[in-house]
């Protein structure tokens, strides 16, 4: 179940399974797995690209920035926590250290953190040293990694969701009803606690980072009002 793979109307079989992914999350999955997405605009005035000398320092950066904001978010409660870290197998260029660099940096960055404000960060222990590379095809997954294989679809659904929801710059309708979905819960989950109805408090969260002055940010999801301009500059799939 890949979010790019969706083609057409929103009643075609793929796009039925994916809004039933979605649902399911929702309803019951994010009573124990939360999603925190943070959302990077490289269009932004506000965004430095002079830091990074070459795009995957960048992503690097940015997805050890996503997964310290998740830890302080919904493993705080915990004294201890041993990480392991997975994500969609894909070809990376032999000097991108990504493998080894986000889970060294995110438990560096955290030790640190923790000396300033202990409260904030559970003590972390990595159960694995490296982000262990895992396929989204459920065909080429073996007996051990095939529920891994599944949360590696849904955050692929998420994420990409999210994505949508926010730049509205696909003319597809299966992703638009996944997107409208979404962008419903950013919406609800912006609201005061007592005033939420998605029951999704604490479950899931979206970041948007940055603004012109380099601060994050709570923009209107684009997909809600598709006449107006995206967010990010994006083309149209």
């Amino acid at each position: 179940m890949h979010y790019g793979d969706l083609r057409g109307h929103s009643m075609v079989p793929k796009a039925r399974c994916a809004t039933g992914w979605l649902n399911l999350y929702a309803g019951q999955f994010s009573d124990f797995c939360f999603c925190y997405c943070l959302a990077i605009d490289t269009h932004s005035s506000g965004f430095q690209h002079e830091r990074f000398g070459e795009p995957h320092h960048a992503y690097n950066r940015f997805a050890r920035m996503a997964v310290e904001g998740g830890i302080a978010w919904s493993l705080k409660r915990y004294e201890r926590v041993d990480l392991r870290f997975y994500s969609d197998e894909k070809c990376r260029q032999e000097v991108d250290n990504f493998a080894l660099y986000v889970p060294r940096e995110i438990c560096a960055s955290i030790c640190e953190k923790r000396k300033k404000k202990r409260g904030d960060y559970p003590e972390i222990r990595l159960a694995h040293p490296e982000v262990i590379p895992v396929t989204s095809d459920p065909s080429r997954a073996v007996p051990n990694i095939r529920q891994e294989c599944e949360l590696i679809q849904l955050a692929d659904l998420l994420t990409s969701s999210i994505a949508q929801a926010l730049t509205g710059r696909s003319g597809q309708k299966a992703k638009i009803t996944l997107a409208e979905m979404v962008a419903r819960w950013i919406e609800d989950t912006r609201k005061p606690p007592w005033l939420q109805t998605a029951e999704l408090h604490r479950r899931f969260s979206v970041s948007c980072f940055p603004d012109e002055k380099g601060r994050f940010y709570n923009p209107a999801p684009a997909v809600m009002n598709r006449n107006q301009l995206a967010l990010f500059e994006l083309e149209e799939e």
